[in-house]
């Protein structure tokens, strides 16, 4: 049981505390509920909502957008990729690592679904070695190029940081964001139904990759 009361989380395991938080600040948004290792089932669940509280839209989650998970967590399942380049890459629970035993060395990750639209959501940090990310082979008449060699990419790859990148679409035209900024806009899309594609060149980390299927 799970009881919210001033700012105060309490956690009960069979009528018996067992861990609490205190200033704890009111959201608004979806209840996942995680197993770690193993296999967990669920019963008896209810929810009651607290009483109306007065929250920011900073403290309300984005609605559902239609958008599905590309990676499983497990493996490169969904996605094709060259022979020679899947020994360097790695599954990490949520976090998916490019690895190349030189690091010059480029891989393309395509998925083997096609999407009617080119929205997509992915979350990269650059590592040591880092040289570039391209977005849009295939569904761009220009690729987008994401590198620090570029003035207007560099402060944020020399951060070492994630980096959440999402494309919105508007007619055929493509806008790019980095972090919830506009850094490229009106690109044109080179139709619809396309597989969506990354390539990555030297070291990097993807994660939470999503897109919305047809």
């Amino acid at each position: 049981r799970i009881e919210c009361n001033d700012g105060t989380v309490a956690l009960s395991v069979n009528h018996k505390l067992v861990t609490q938080g205190k200033d704890a600040s009111p959201r608004k948004g979806y209840i996942c509920l995680e197993s770690e290792g193993g296999v967990v089932h669920y019963r008896n669940l209810r929810i009651k909502e607290l009483l109306e509280t007065k929250i920011t839209a900073e403290q309300v989650a984005v609605a559902n957008r239609g958008f599905v998970s590309l990676y499983s967590g497990l493996d490169l399942r969904g996605w094709t990729t060259p022979a020679s380049d899947k020994s360097s890459w790695h599954s990490n629970d949520w976090v998916l690592s490019f690895s190349p035993d030189k690091k010059s060395a480029s891989s393309t990750l395509t998925t083997e679904q096609s999407f009617a639209t080119a929205e997509l959501v992915v979350d990269f940090r650059p590592v040591e070695g880092f040289a570039s990310l391209s977005i849009g082979d295939g569904f761009l008449e220009q690729p987008v190029v994401i590198s620090g060699d570029d003035a207007a990419w560099k402060p944020l790859i020399e951060k070492r940081d994630w980096i959440r990148l999402e494309t919105t679409v508007n007619g055929n035209v493509l806008t790019l964001q980095a972090n919830g900024k506009p850094v490229a806009t009106d690109l044109t899309l080179t139709g619809k139904d396309k597989p969506l594609s990354l390539k990555v060149t030297g070291p990097v980390e993807l994660a939470n990759i999503y897109g919305k299927p047809n």
